[in-house]
Order: C-alpha cells, then sequence, then structure tokens
C-alpha cells in the first residue's frame, strides 16, 4: 500500500453536504437564486464548438475583467478555493502561523493545514462582532498569513477596510487575504502591498457551477502567485461565461438589490417570530434557533427546504444559515416554520421513563442506607417513600429512609457514599441500566420536539445517553443543575418548554411528583407504569413502546 505523506494522513477532509440536493430549495449554499437572465443563458448556448474542445485562452476574458475591476493585478483561479490553496502554496512554509478569525469559511484552515501552517483561531465575540484586538494582539506575536472573511461567512456582518488597511500596514511581513465573495461592488478597495482581495463570480454572478474567481493583489503579490498557478485552472467555457455575465452585469446588480430586499424581509419576520438573526451584508441570514434549531432544519428538510445547520462552529450552537431565495421560496419558508412551532412537544423523565434503574439508582439507596445505619431496605420501602412525593431526588429519598430509621446522616456524606456506589469512576451502578424503550420507538418522537426533564446530574444524564446512543433524539436535556428546585416543581418542565417555544406538551414519568410538575407547567401527564391504578384519573401506559402518536 502506497502511504500518503504525514500531513495528508492527519487532515481530516472537508466533506460539504452536497448529496440529494437536485429535487429540493437550496437555501444552503448561498447561490444565486433566480434564473439567470435569458440573454446570458442565450449566450452560453451559443458558445462555439472550438472553444469546448480547444485549450483556454484568457486574453479576451482578462481584459474584460480588467476593465470591470478598475485592476489588472489578478490571477484567474477556479474558484476562490482554488485561490486560498494557490496562496497557500505560494507563500506558506511548514511551520508558519496562520491567524484565521472563527466562526468563518472552514477553507482557510484546512489549505493551510495542507502545507503543514499551525492554524491560530481568533474567536469573534460572544455577539459575534469581529476580535479587532484580539487579532492585532495574535499579530504582534507573528503570523504570516491572515484570512478576513468580509462580509463573513457565515455571520454575514463586515469588517472595517481601514482597519484592515492600517493593521496591514503595521505588519508587513504578514500577507492579509480579503475574501470578498460576498460583495457586489465593482471598485476594489485601496490596500496596500500585503493585501490580497478575493472576489468570485459564483454569489453575484450566478456561475457557481463553472468555478471562476479572481485573487488581486500588488505586482510582486500576483507574479509570485503566476509563478505556481496552473496554467490552465480555468476552463474554456468558465472563461467565456465570465465576458458575458459582465458584458450584463447591470441585470445581476438588479437581482443582487433584490436579494437584498428580500434579505431584510427574512430577517424581520424571523424576528416578528421571536428569534434573533445577525445583522447581514450578504445573501444569507444566520438565525439563533436555540434549542429547536434541529427540530426546524428537520422539519424544512422534510419538506423539501435545505438551510445550513451552523451548531458545530464556534459560538454558533443553536444557529442555522439560512440563504436568501426568491420572495416565494421565503414564504414558504416562513409558512413551514410556523407549522413546526404549532407541532406537540413531547418530554421525558429518564429513570423508570427511558432507563430502567431498579438494578442502579433502587440498589444504591439500599446500599447507601445499609452503610450508613447498618440496617436493610427493601425495594418497597423506596416506593412507599416515593409514592408520598416530594423525593424525586435519590439523595432526598435515602436521607428519609435513614431518618425514619432514627439515624440523621450530614447530605454530604450521604451524596458522597451514593455517588461511590452509583456512579463510581463511571464503573459503578450506573452500568447496570438498560435502555427501556426501543431507539426505533424514541425515532418516531423526532418528527416533533423532544426533550428530557430529569432530576439526574448533567454528567450522568449525558453519560447514560451517550452510552444507549440516543443522544441525538432529544432536543434538549434540562438536568439538576439547571433549575433550583426539582420536580415535584414544574421548573424544569417550564425550561423545556420555554426553550423548545412549546404549547401543546406531553410528559412522561413515573412518580406523583412527575404528574404535580407537568400539570403545574401546563403539560399533560401520562404515567408509565404497570399498576395504573396507583394513578387514577392519569393517563398510564405500561411503557414508552406502547405510544402511539
Amino acid at each position: 500500500m502506497i502511504e500518503p505523506k504525514g500531513i495528508v494522513k492527519n487532515l481530516d477532509p472537508y466533506v460539504p453536504p452536497l448529496e440529494s440536493r437536485g429535487d429540493t430549495v437550496r437555501l444552503d449554499f448561498n447561490e444565486f437564486p433566480y434564473p439567470l437572465p435569458p440573454m446570458v443563458v442565450e449566450e452560453f448556448r451559443k458558445i462555439p464548438e472550438r472553444v469546448i474542445r480547444s485549450y483556454p485562452e484568457y486574453s479576451r476574458v482578462n481584459r474584460v475583467v480588467s476593465e470591470f475591476f478598475g485592476s489588472d493585478q489578478f490571477v484567474l483561479v477556479n474558484g476562490l478555493d482554488d485561490g486560498i490553496m494557490l496562496l497557500t502554496r505560494t507563500f506558506l512554509d511548514r511551520g508558519d502561523t496562520v491567524l484565521v478569525p472563527v466562526p468563518t469559511f472552514p477553507m482557510y484552515a484546512f489549505y493551510a493545514q495542507q502545507m503543514g501552517a499551525v492554524v491560530e483561531e481568533i474567536e469573534y465575540g460572544q455577539d459575534l462582532s469581529f476580535p479587532y484586538d484580539a487579532l492585532v494582539d495574535a499579530l504582534a506575536g507573528g503570523a504570516r498569513m491572515v484570512f478576513i472573511c468580509s462580509p463573513n461567512n457565515p455571520t454575514g456582518t463586515v469588517v472595517s477596510m481601514e482597519y484592515i488597511r492600517d493593521t496591514a500596514n503595521r505588519f508587513p511581513q504578514t500577507v492579509f487575504i480579503v475574501d470578498q465573495a460576498y460583495v457586489a461592488g465593482r471598485e476594489l478597495p485601496p490596500v496596500g502591498d500585503n493585501v490580497v482581495i478575493l472576489r468570485t463570480f459564483s454569489k453575484v454572478f450566478g456561475l457557481a457551477g463553472l468555478r471562476v474567481g479572481c485573487v488581486f493583489g500588488s505586482p510582486e503579490v500576483i507574479a509570485s502567485l503566476r509563478r505556481m498557478a496552473s496554467p490552465y485552472a480555468v476552463n474554456s467555457v468558465a472563461a467565456w461565461m465570465v465576458e458575458k455575465v459582465i458584458e450584463h452585469a447591470d441585470e445581476f446588480e438588479k437581482a443582487w438589490a433584490r436579494t437584498e430586499s428580500t434579505r431584510q424581509y427574512l430577517s424581520s419576520e424571523i424576528q416578528a417570530r421571536g428569534f434573533d438573526t445577525v445583522p447581514s451584508s450578504s445573501n444569507f441570514v444566520l438565525v439563533n434557533f436555540g434549542a429547536v434549531n434541529n427540530y426546524i432544519y428537520r422539519c424544512l428538510q422534510s419538506e423539501g427546504i435545505l438551510i445550513r445547520d451552523q451548531s458545530s462552529k464556534a459560538l454558533l450552537e443553536g444557529y442555522s444559515r439560512i440563504s436568501v431565495g426568491t420572495r416565494d421560496q421565503v414564504d414558504d419558508l416562513l409558512a413551514l416554520i410556523d407549522g413546526a412551532l404549532t407541532q406537540p412537544t413531547y418530554l421525558f423523565d429518564m429513570d423508570g421513563v427511558l432507563v430502567d434503574v431498579s438494578d442502579s439508582y433502587m440498589t444504591a439507596i439500599v446500599s447507601t442506607v445499609k452503610r450508613l445505619s447498618g440496617e436493610e431496605v427493601s425495594f418497597s420501602d423506596i416506593e412507599r417513600v416515593r409514592v408520598r412525593g416530594g423525593f424525586n431526588n435519590d439523595w432526598d429519598l435515602s436521607e428519609e429512609l435513614l431518618r425514619e430509621l432514627g439515624y440523621t446522616v450530614e447530605k454530604s456524606e450521604i451524596i458522597s457514599v451514593f455517588q461511590e456506589y452509583y456512579l463510581g469512576d463511571f464503573d459503578g451502578l450506573i452500568l447496570r441500566e438498560t435502555l427501556l424503550p426501543s431507539r426505533e420507538k424514541l425515532e418516531e418522537f423526532r418528527r416533533y420536539r423532544t426533550g428530557i426533564v430529569t432530576g439526574r446530574p448533567r454528567v450522568e444524564a449525558e453519560f447514560t445517553l451517550e452510552r444507549f446512543g440516543i443522544r441525538d433524539l432529544f432536543d434538549v436535556v434540562v438536568c439538576m443543575e439547571d433549575v433550583e428546585q426539582g420536580k415535584p416543581s414544574p421548573d424544569g418542565i417550564l425550561m423545556a418548554v420555554s426553550d423548545l417555544r412549546a404549547s401543546k406538551v406531553t410528559y412522561y414519568g413515573d412518580t406523583i411528583d412527575d404528574v404535580v410538575a407537568a400539570r403545574a407547567a401546563g403539560a399533560e401527564p401520562v404515567i408509565i407504569t404497570e399498576n395504573p391504578s396507583r394513578f387514577p384519573g392519569i393517563r398510564a401506559v405500561g411503557s414508552i413502546n406502547e405510544v402511539r402518536i
């Protein structure tokens, strides 16, 4: 087997979600949303046969691009990805430092790492403002290259060109790459010798499928890039069409203005529904859907509308990026969001509902009481206390059993002993637990919003959900630390209801405390029990597997 070089072995591939997009409304890639102008389509149909079978000639397209942007210092590239790769190949050596303000376009770090560079991420502010001061501080430590996306993908925010010029002048040995993929203006900003400007014909001019862009810079920078560039990076058809779309630039600029108007409409309508948006200067809107982000994504996808989940990026948990489509597409998206938010919500307790704890928590209670008192208690003793209500917390329940036996023990000691038995070093009784409902049954609920409200500490809840491979099936998990009072207080359920923007809510529990909490939160309680007579007047089922939704 032929092994690649070490850098390749350790590099995670970038895999964009390109499958199953053909018959969908594609609001996930920031593409040109309208049909190309008829005269441009006609120009495509008139491409001479010789253009297709011949190697590209760039003199005409170079002249047209130069006249349009007002500069002849550029290199045509096969989309800006190719431009970014060319820049990293030209200017980076192994071990060089590259600064990347994040969240942003992931290909900057991807290509820099291919060259063996050290990528240092500079986080935006919590309000998603550009880290002006933090970037300067990082530059002072020495950096070969910095990437600045403006307007930034995925936030849509703009970085001050005055700041870029001034900062580039302060650090003349650093290559400043300014990605203006989402700029519609013809004029290039005046910049210094160590600043590179990226422009593309994918967004404003609708040529994303042809993959063509431009890298602008000083004569010295462009001369260096030309030494490294492929002689035929841009194909003949792409070069031909660049000439034609520039000839009809006015039509595309009108379309971009229409996109900007629709973006403002989309932002205001999303905000009217109670969700925050980031002020955008691009052809997309970044929306904070919070706990319902994945649910909204699923609902739209099931109806053939794609948006881009950004939750895996720095600072963007709960965010999705929505490309600005046509007005009709935006209205369809908004209607689907409205419909999704009227659907029911299902919340679950963990212990006795999702997880069998008879040989874990129950055994831990028995063992704790035995160790601290020397006396035996049974599972029936535990149930006798639990049905009285007010003992949803097993530490409290252990304390009550000890009190009944005539022992007063510090709560801290009870907790310490209990946790030794139950959790240990994640090798205790917790490993005896089993999943009660099938994953297939839980997946049925994923048509709707789902959540867990449990009295477990978060570390135990998350460990168990990951262990059973079901964490992805719940939009929100409310744990002991999240509320001041556990059940029968409704605080946990109310928190889940608020986070999920829910109105019609069902809560599945197994104790009277679950019933009290659900009713106080305005949710319908459903008891999981094999003895429904103990809960008169309350809907009961034997297990989640029996629930029909």
